[in-house]
């Protein structure tokens, strides 16, 4: 069995979540000698003690300049800015106008005309070589890896530094997506990886597209995270009722919240209300906030409303709790992906507004309705450009995912939703469909990366530097 010399980079709670937690590296910890590098201590977006896992690897904490990074950040921006001949790109570049501001976009714009690019271009590489990321570099030299591999949101602390110093190095680079956004509205501006592992068929045409890579550089691994949906679910559905007080034959639809949605105890009221006077079938609606939390007013409402047919779902109880007295932690709730798998198994149909669970849903065979009424978008360019993003895009122009764009569309398109949910063979269509954003890979996750690293790195052609 080959043993290659690997350096891993992770950067965030998400990552350190879909990858560690998930436990889908392990069989590459197992099968390599790998480190594991991380920003360091107190870095705002790692708020999780990766020590507590008691990995089987080395650990590193590594500075990068905050100046470096800041450069880097903002010749991100400015490349994004860059006007192109293609709708899709300018539904990104109105999307980030909307975020950066109507300043920011007239410097940015002025900076990307002909000529002028080129010299913001060059004064970025003199800025950036002015302040290298010497940590980093004599890091990757002392190690000597064979790869070096990022499972990554395609944005952040690592990305740029990775592919520079791999090309700098001659050491290959190999990204592992985090999240179905990642390909089209992150990047790195330091370079192309030379291997970037997607979801499916939806991110790898967005990979190429928008961050330039062969097709054959693409591998179609699945996600992650999602590898806690293969096996059963740990409770039955008549366990999952009980916990929770619902009737076995009561049919549950499961509201799923948005890091976006400011007006959550609003919709769920117009739920019950419909439920108890008969506008809609009877179902319960079993609701959960998104891992990135909701506003403190929202969580309090919710908690306070006492309706009838809608309950709270349990896991995340003292989440809403904590939020509604102001006691939220900061960052990103670390929700297990397996408690998901359990509450997908149980539920028979899902909302949500513009969030992986409308795939995720539809990944267990649940009818899914993406909710992002026009009445809460704002005046904001930021706002009303985010459906228009490439992941969101495909979801509501699928044939199979139920879009509700309004308040007065609202309850008939639940109405509809729930006769779908009656569906057998609707909920396998939609499984199907989905596969579409997410496949799983035969083997696997981890499994998938070492039989790509076999491919790679043949038996019979290894590395010098691992000859010994």
């Amino acid at each position: 069995m080959k043993k290659l010399k690997i350096v891993c980079m992770l950067e965030s709670d998400p990552e350190i979540r879909n990858f560690l937690l998930s436990r889908s590296l392990e069989p590459l910890f197992a099968q390599h000698d790998v480190t594991l590098l991380l920003p360091p201590n107190g870095y705002e977006r790692v708020k999780f003690d990766v020590a507590s896992l008691n990995l089987p690897i080395p650990i590193r904490h590594v500075s990068i300049p905050a100046k470096r990074f800041t450069l880097w950040r903002r010749r991100y921006i400015f490349d994004q800015m860059r006007p192109r001949l293609s709708l899709r790109w300018w539904r990104i570049w109105s999307t980030w106008l909307g975020a950066i501001g109507w300043k920011a976009g007239v410097i940015y714009g002025l900076a990307n005309l002909p000529g002028v690019r080129t010299i913001v271009d060059r004064t970025y590489d003199r800025r950036l070589k002015a302040v290298p990321a010497e940590e980093f570099a004599a890091t990757i030299r002392e190690l000597k890896p064979d790869i070096l591999i990022h499972p990554s949101t395609f944005g952040g602390y690592f990305i740029n530094d990775m592919i520079a110093e791999g090309k700098a190095q001659g050491i290959p680079t190999m990204l592992l997506m985090n999240s179905w956004d990642n390909p089209g509205t992150k990047r790195a501006t330091s370079g192309k990886a030379d291997w970037v592992a997607v979801w499916g068929e939806q991110t790898k045409r967005h990979t190429e597209f928008f961050m330039g890579i062969p097709s054959e550089r693409i591998l179609k691994l699945g996600a992650a995270q999602f590898e806690a949906y293969r096996p059963a679910p740990r409770l039955t559905r008549a366990e999952f009722r009980a916990e929770h007080g619902i009737a076995e034959d009561m049919p549950i639809l499961l509201y799923a919240g948005s890091s976006r949605g400011r007006k959550e105890a609003l919709h769920l009221k117009w739920l019950n209300e419909a439920i108890e006077n008969g506008t809609l079938p009877r179902v319960t609606v079993l609701y959960r906030p998104h891992p990135w939390g909701i506003a403190r007013d929202q969580a309090q409402e919710i908690l306070d409303a006492g309706w009838k047919h809608v309950r709270i779902e349990n896991s995340m109880r003292t989440f809403i709790e904590d939020t509604a007295a102001g006691r939220k932690p900061a960052g990103f709730l670390m929700a297990e992906y397996a408690r998901t798998h359990d509450i997908l198994s149980s539920v028979d149909m899902v909302i949500s507004p513009l969030s992986t669970m409308i795939v995720e849903g539809a990944l267990h065979g649940l009818p899914a309705m993406c909710f992002y009424a026009q009445e809460e978008e704002g005046k904001s360019l930021w706002t009303r450009g985010v459906k228009k993003l490439p992941h969101f895009e495909e979801i509501f122009t699928s044939p199979v995912v139920l879009v509700c764009r309004n308040y007065p569309e609202f309850l008939p398109k639940v109405a509809t939703l729930i006769g779908r949910a009656g569906d057998p063979e609707f909920r396998e269509r939609i499984v199907k469909e989905m596969r579409y954003f997410a496949e799983f890979h035969p083997v696997s996750y981890g499994a998938a990366v070492l039989e790509h690293l076999d491919r790679l790195f043949p038996e019979n052609d290894m590395p010098e530097r691992n000859a010994s």
